[in-house]
Formats: structure tokens, sequence, C-alpha cells
């Protein structure tokens, strides 16, 4: 046979396989015979429309496929085409131009209600970026995997978003482009290797099941603040931080989305629905467009950096599944540009629901189990890809990932996913939804939280304050108390444990009830939250020592202090409304003093 015959024969038998026949339709699932060679994770397209699928188990000649469209207009025998490539997620400039699904369809909202817009997938094409090279990138030098080559302007929230090679990419620089304006499909970047050149625009592509490279994964050491006292001072995370959040109502979400997006130091954010009823998703876009940030005097749309990534569930549930990956690649992305990201995902329970719903129709599950065995594999590796890190490319940098994973509330935390979730999480925040009916926002359960980053904060907190340890552990313990002497239904108090309910009424009305939607309480910064907590300890141990002190001659009572102290108690009262336009020295010195004429008080109290 002749070296055309030979050719002629190969390309058809690849051809052949690459293809391959639906045998079976189970709702999103779909069963594939004669189509040897597949591969895990690959994306297929299936049937005259090119519905598009992913392989997510091979048995024999048989390849299961999860569709992430309609199936309704599949039959028995239709073709099924191989692309020999797994899903890629594209980056670059214009993620946070608009909302996707869980395949990076580009999604309109009206009348709570999503949309896909003409099932066009990716970035815009022909959008108009002003391009700026990068002024270390030279022609004739050798570029790698994560170097920066230029940037552009995003928005006035997100000015400089970075153009950075693929991981994989390596060769010798034959052309940069000059500044100038250009679509994402022009060619800003050319390099050779081996004698083959290769054209580069301002965007790339990654596989969303597989983590990008970095050089090294760090320790977290930096607090994720969020200027809200009862997470940043009780229960803080850190930048590259995971977290679990417990909640059961829309209000939940909103406050945390609130602190993650508005109110924390993070540089974007990433929103991913997964499986969420669409008017919970819509309220929250809805309410995060009324909120501005001010920046060079200049109030700006919070919007600006936050990408979404939204799956409601109405919506097919293979994209509900693969949500959180996309959502993932894209804030592994911008990790990637030395930014810190946080990621909030909602809800981890309805993403284990179509995890579930998966795995039951392939049949790897069971009708008696209630959730598949995979389930803690999978979360594990998602939450794996949080955490902060040391960058590939050039210049050095660092970047972090703080993922932050709702479940739905339970009445003991006891489901299999929630326990799954707290595994995987250092923190777990108790959004109490009995705290919500009796108005006291945030609804964080300063209880039943905890968080297990103390220890690695203790030398940053120690350094604002050297009795910040102490000042937490007083605060908590008087929390405590307080709950325990509800629990046991005590009448007769002593005078201390009547301090104690008192002081415990006052923190949590004046301290870690916060109005995030007042002017002067919609965030507070760490200074005035460690200035507060100060005042507070500080009253509150002199007046214990007052009683303590009490004798027959000198009878100090509860009541007396109050009535001694009254001008005093009604300032603790009023410490959230000091006004954050005063300098912050001014309001430490204010604070400073306060503390001051706390103990100038009781030594009076005493001595008399």
């Amino acid at each position: 046979m002749n070296q055309q015959c030979i050719g002629q024969q190969e390309e058809m038998e690849q051809k052949e396989s690459s293809f391959g026949k639906v045998l079976k339709v189970d709702g999103p699932l779909i069963f594939v015979e004669e189509m040897d060679g597949a591969e895990m994770f690959e994306i297929v397209k299936v049937g005259q429309k090119r519905l598009v699928g992913e392989i997510i188990k091979l048995d024999k000649n048989i390849s299961y496929i999860q569709c992430f469209e309609d199936t309704s207009s599949l039959s028995v025998g239709d073709c099924v085409m191989r692309t020999k490539s797994p899903f890629l997620v594209e980056l670059g400039p214009g993620i946070q131009t608009y909302p996707f699904d869980g395949i990076q369809r580009r999604l309109q909202w009206n009348e709570n209600q999503f949309n896909i817009s003409n099932n066009i997938t990716g970035l815009d094409q022909d959008r108009i970026w002003e391009f700026k090279p990068s002024s270390k990138i030279k022609e004739g030098m050798m570029i790698f995997g994560g170097d920066i080559y230029g940037s552009v302007f995003e928005n006035n929230l997100f000015e400089d978003h970075k153009i950075l090679t693929s991981p994989k990419v390596q060769g010798r620089v034959c052309y940069i482009a000059p500044e100038g304006n250009y679509t994402l499909k022009d060619k800003v970047l050319e390099i050779e290797l081996n004698g083959i050149k290769q054209q580069y625009g301002m965007s790339h592509f990654w596989p969303m099941r597989e983590s990008r490279p970095i050089l090294e994964k760090l320790q977290c050491n930096t607090p994720f603040l969020t200027d809200i006292r009862v997470l940043d001072v009780l229960y803080p995370t850190v930048f590259g931080g995971t977290c679990c959040a417990s909640m059961s109502s829309l209000g939940g979400k909103l406050f945390l989305s609130k602190a993650l997006t508005k109110y924390s130091k993070s540089d974007c954010h990433i929103y991913v629905g997964s499986g969420e009823s669409e008017s919970d998703i819509v309220s929250i876009i809805e309410e995060l467009k009324e909120e501005t940030l001010l920046k060079k005097d200049k109030e700006e749309m919070i919007l600006q950096h936050l990408s979404l990534i939204a799956n409601s569930s109405k919506m097919p549930t293979p994209t509900i599944e693969v949500s959180i990956y996309t959502g993932l690649t894209i804030a592994e992305y911008y990790r990637d540009m030395g930014l810190n990201v946080s990621l909030m995902m909602d809800s981890v329970t309805q993403w284990a629901r179509a995890v579930n719903d998966i795995q039951m129709r392939i049949g790897d599950m069971n009708n008696q189990e209630e959730y598949p065995p995979i389930l803690s594999q999978k979360l594990t590796q998602i939450y794996q890809r949080a955490g902060q890190i040391k960058c590939r490319g050039s210049p050095d940098r660092e970047g972090s990932i703080t993922f932050v994973g709702n479940v739905m509330q339970s009445e003991k935390h006891n489901d299999p996913v929630t326990i799954e979730t707290i595994n995987n999480s250092q923190v777990f925040w108790l959004l109490d939804k009995r705290l919500s009916q009796r108005k006291h926002f945030p609804h964080l359960n300063w209880i039943l939280s905890n968080t297990k980053y103390e220890q690695q904060l203790e030398s940053y907190f120690n350094s604002l304050n050297p009795k910040f340890q102490h000042l937490k552990t007083v605060l908590k313990q008087i929390l405590n108390q307080e709950e325990q002497m509800i629990q046991q239904e005590a009448k007769d108090l002593s005078e201390d444990q009547k301090l104690t309910l008192e002081i415990a009424l006052m923190i949590r009305e004046d301290f870690l009830q916060q109005d995030t939607f007042s002017q002067y309480d919609d965030h507070c910064p760490l200074y005035k939250t460690i200035s507060m907590m100060k005042c507070f300890v500080i009253f509150y141990q002199l007046a214990k020592q007052a009683i303590l002190k009490s004798t027959e001659d000198n009878i100090i009572t509860w009541s007396i202090i109050k009535n001694i102290a009254n001008k005093l108690m009604y300032k603790l009262h009023v410490m959230k409304f000091y006004d954050l336009k005063n300098p912050q020295q001014e309001l430490i010195d204010y604070f400073n003093n306060l503390a001051d004429e706390i103990e100038s008080t009781f030594k009076d109290i005493i001595d008399k």
C-alpha cells in the first residue's frame, strides 16, 4: 500500500474515532457508544444543534456525557462529535462586563429571570481596548508563562488589567505591539520557539477543571478585613483563607455579599450563583447595583470590580455543577496578576444536589445514599484552589483567593454537605435566623461561629495593640457567661453577674450590632473597632473590681455604679456614632481620653 493510501486510511480512521452515536437520553445525561479514544472531561457536540456536553464517565465502550443545554431535541442514533479538548474558559479584558453562566455564555436578566444572550460564548471579540505594552518586554528576549506583557484600562475601579501569557507559553519575542487600540483577536504579541511562530492577542484560554500552576503556596497571615466588627475581630479570616457560611435567608446573603464586595480590602470579587433561585440571585445583583465606593472623590459602582457567574435552579443541572470551576478559573486568572480575590459560592448545598443528581443518573450512587462518595473529594479539590501564592512569571508578585462557601442552614448543621464544607474550611460563620428576626444585624451567631486563624493573625493584631488578644478574650468571656446564665435561667444574681448581663447587652447592641445601611456605621475600620473594644473591657473590669472590693464600710453594688457612671455608660452607648470623617489620630485620641475618664471615675468610686 503506497503512502498516499496509508495517509487516506489514517485520516478516515481518525474521523471515525471523532464521532459516536447517542444510545440513550436521560434528562441532561446522554449515553454514547462507538466513541473509542474519548477522554474524561472532553467536550463534545451533540446532535444537529451541536449541543455542548462534557464526558464525565467512561465505561468500556459507553461514554457518559452531561449536556449543558436542553436535550429534548435529541434522539437515539444522533451523531456526537468529539472536540478532543477539555472545556476552556476565555480569560482577558471584559470579564466584568457581562454576567455569564457556568460555560461562559453571556446572560441578560429581566424581570427576575436570566436569559442566554443568543448563545454567545466568551468575551466580546469586537470591543476595542487601549493596549499599553510592558516596558520590560523587548523583541529578541525570552518570554515565559505568566509574564506580564501589557495592560489595558478596564474601568474606574479596575484601572490596570494586566495582560499575561498563558502558563504554558514559552519562546522568544518576535513582535510586541505598540501602544494603541486593539480588539481581543488582534495580534499584540508574537513569539518563536524551535522555528515555530505563535501569535497572541490580549486573551487566552485555560481548562476550567485544571488549577493554574503556581511557584509556591505561601502561609496566610494577613487579615481579610471587611470593616464589619464581628467578622474582623471575633471570627476573622485571612487573604487566601477558606470559609463556610451557614445561612437561611436572602438577608444573610445580601449582608455577606456587601461585606465582601464593598467593605473588604480585596482587589476584585467573584460571585458564583450555583443553583439558587433566580429571584435570590437577581436580588443580590440589584442590591449591589445600588452600592458605590468613593475613589478619587467620585462615587463608583462596586459592580465594576465584580465578576458574576450565575446558574439558577431553572438552568440545566450540569451548568450548575461546572459553574464553580468557571468561577475558580477566573479567580485564578486575577490572582495570577498579583491581586487579592474574594470568591463567594452560593450555594454549596445546591451545587452538591446537582452533583448528586448527575451521580445518581450515571449509577455511581444508590437511592439509599444521601450524597455520593465523590462529594468529599470534589469539595476538597475546590477548596484547595484557594490560598495565597507566589505567582509564576515576571515581574515577581503574590496573589490570593479567599473562598467563601455558603451552605443552606440546617437545624443541627450535621448534614453531609455542611460537614464536608466545614471540614474544608478554617472559618465558620453562622448567620442566625433568630437574630435576624430580632432585627439584630449583622446576625452572626457569636457563640457558635469559630475561626482557626487566630494564631496566624496574633502577631498582626498585637502590632496594632499589644493587648488585643486580651481584649478579645474578655469580650468573648462576657458573651459566653451571659449565654450560660440565660440557659441556666439564673434568678438570684450576684452583683458581678448583674454587671456581666448588662455589659453583655451593651456589647451586643452597641458593638456587635452594626447598621451597614447608615452613614455613621456602614463600615468600621479596625483602629476604631479596637478602640471601642478597649473602652468596653476597661469599664467592665474596673466595675467588677469595684464590686469585689465592696466592704461593709464601703458597699459598692452594680446599681450604685450605674448611678455614678451614668454619663460614662451613655458615652459607651454612642461610641459607634463617632464620625469617621475626622482624622484617624483624632479618633484614637478621643477613645484614649474616654478610657482615661473611665479609670479616673472608678478610682473615685473605690476611694469613696
